[in-house]
């Protein structure tokens, strides 16, 4: 029976550099066990894998589809290559799209999205642009680094203003300390 303890200790085994917080991924957890069984799941911006894992011990307990893509430009100690052996060999169902998020070909709607790649513009509009009309009416939206008080001058203000242009009129479901969750209505 899954469990977020199970998990937790799972997810630990990847590296933790560019990752959310433990309690922020309790927060993904959640709603990930809420995607339906043949549903589907995608993350923008892998890096280490340790959001893929949690995303791929969710898909292994409730019968969805994981999937998630990047280009692997912010890590050098790991590749798609070697992330989809690190999944497998602990056996989670994780499909790795190398490319960038807003190239990648995908067409088909989505239960659960995270936008974590990049934070600056154009790309992290792009994604918010391309992506949010794929989640279902229903389905869940995680946006990382999206701060609470909107900061010029800050790396992540690019994410808060494409949070808030395209998503503004959802149901706000939490906020994490940068982590804003929305489902889509």
């Amino acid at each position: 029976m899954a469990s977020w303890s199970e998990c937790e200790s799972i997810i630990l085994q990847f590296k933790d550099h560019y990752s959310m917080t433990p309690s922020q991924h309790q927060l993904v957890y959640k709603y990930a066990m809420e995607v339906p069984k043949d549903g589907v799941a995608m993350e923008l911006g892998i890096c280490y894998g340790r959001t893929a894992a949690l995303l791929g011990y969710c898909a292994r307990e409730n019968g969805f589809e994981a999937h998630g893509i990047d280009a692997f430009i912010l890590v050098n100690d790991v590749s798609a290559n070697s992330l989809r052996k690190q999944l497998a060999a602990v056996n989670l169902p994780y499909t790795i799209h190398e490319g960038w998020t807003a190239k990648v070909p995908w067409d088909r709607p989505l239960d659960l999205l995270i936008i974590d790649a990049s934070h600056t513009d154009p790309w992290v509009s792009e994604d918010y642009k391309r992506w949010t009309p794929m989640l279902k009416v229903g389905g869940v939206g995680l946006f990382h680094d999206v701060e609470a008080v909107p900061d010029p001058t800050s790396p992540h203000y690019p994410t808060y203003l494409a949070a808030h242009q395209y998503t503004d009129d959802w149901q706000e479901e939490a906020y994490d300390a940068g982590l804003l969750v929305r489902r889509k209505i």
